[in-house]
C-alpha cells in the first residue's frame, strides 16, 4: 500500500483503539491474545498515547505491505515471467490507490465512533475497501504474471489459508480460544 493509504487505514484503526482503550473487556480480550507474545505491557502503555499507537500501527502495516511485495516476488519463481521487486512494490501501491476515497471516513472516525448507530456502517465500508484492495491486488498479479484467474484464486487461498491455519494452530495449542469463549460469555460483567 502507498504511504497515504497506510496513513488512512492506521488513522481509522487508531480511532478504534483510542476510543476503546479504557474498555476493560477489550483490554482483557487483546491481552489474552498478546500474552503469549509477551508484549501485553507494551500494548497497554502504547494505548495511553494515540501518537504512539499511530506510529506502531504504521510500522506494522508498512512492513506488512513490504512483506506482501516480497511474497509476490517469491511467487514469480514459480511462473514463466520474472518479476522485479520494484514491480511488486508498484503493484502493492497501485492496489491501495482506491483507499484515497476512504479519506472522509478515516478523518471522521474519531467523531463518529461514540455514536454507536454509525459503527456498523463504518466497519462495513472499511471491509468493502479491504475487499476492493484484494480484488485489485489479484487483478494486478494476474496481469503481471499473465496467468489464468483460477491460479490467482489458488494463490489467494494458499496465502490466506496458511495465515488462518497458523493463527488457529497457535490459538488451539495455547487454549486461547477456550479462554476467549469464557470471556465472551462473561461480557456482561464488564
Amino acid at each position: 500500500m502507498g504511504f497515504l493509504a497506510i496513513v488512512l487505514i492506521v488513522n481509522f484503526i487508531n480511532a478504534y483503539f483510542y476510543y476503546y482503550h479504557d474498555n476493560l473487556y477489550i483490554q482483557e480480550f487483546i491481552c489474552v491474545i498478546l500474552n503469549r507474545l509477551h508484549i501485553k505491557y507494551s500494548y497497554l502503555t502504547i494505548l495511553r498515547k494515540p501518537w504512539q499507537t499511530f506510529i506502531v500501527l504504521f510500522i506494522i502495516l508498512y512492513l506488512l505491505s513490504l512483506f506482501l511485495a516480497v511474497a509476490i516476488k517469491f511467487f514469480s519463481f514459480f511462473f514463466k515471467s520474472r518479476l522485479r521487486y520494484r514491480q511488486a512494490i508498484a503493484l502493492v501501491n497501485w492496489s491501495g490507490a482506491p483507499i484515497i476515497f476512504f479519506i472522509p471516513i478515516s478523518i471522521l472516525s474519531y467523531h463518529l465512533i461514540p455514536y454507536t448507530d454509525f459503527q456498523p456502517y463504518i466497519i462495513v465500508i472499511f471491509i468493502l475497501f479491504c475487499i476492493w484492495y484484494n480484488y485489485r491486488l489479484s487483478y494486478g498479479v494476474r496481469v503481471l504474471y499473465m496467468i489464468r484467474p483460477y491460479k490467482i484464486i489458488i494463490i489467494i487461498l494458499l496465502t490466506y489459508g496458511s495465515l488462518i491455519f497458523t493463527l488457529l494452530t497457535v490459538a488451539l495449542n495455547t487454549n486461547v480460544l477456550s479462554y476467549l469463549k469464557l470471556l465472551t460469555e462473561a461480557a456482561s460483567l464488564f
